[in-house]
């Protein structure tokens, strides 16, 4: 339960935690490992939908703020290394468009159409 507390809202934090302890004892009677995997998964689902709020009110920003910076973290790492270097200057709705691509081969062609001046000789090592 340490984990729901460091990240859930306070005022929420004893509902949740009882509502998942009634679950899992109705479930789960007799506990076991599948009834341990069953209330960490539904644990970490609660951390990952609150997390991005708490960072955000540490930190002082917006949730969506917050959001956009983790997306950053999902690009292909040359397509970061290639931004973080200086090579090109784009606006957050071009890494948006390019984030919306799960795969780092569709960031890719979808980087190079947005910005074609930019060298397609990348380190693909990364894949």
């Amino acid at each position: 339960m340490w984990l729901l507390r460091r990240v859930l809202p306070a005022d929420q934090v004893i509902e949740i935690e009882g509502d998942l302890a009634e679950v899992y004892a109705s479930r789960y009677p007799n506990g076991g490992s599948l009834g341990e995997w069953w209330f960490w998964r539904q644990t970490g689902g609660f951390a990952i939908r609150y997390l991005p709020e708490r960072f955000a009110e540490r930190l002082g920003l917006t949730r969506a703020r917050v959001t956009q910076i983790c997306d950053l973290a999902l690009l292909a790492p040359d397509i970061q290394a290639t931004v973080l270097l200086g090579h090109v200057e784009p606006r957050d709705r071009h890494l948006r468009e390019v984030g919306k691509h799960p795969l780092w081969t569709d960031q890719r062609r979808v980087f190079h159409q947005l910005f074609p001046n930019v060298s397609k000789e990348i380190d693909h090592d990364h894949d």
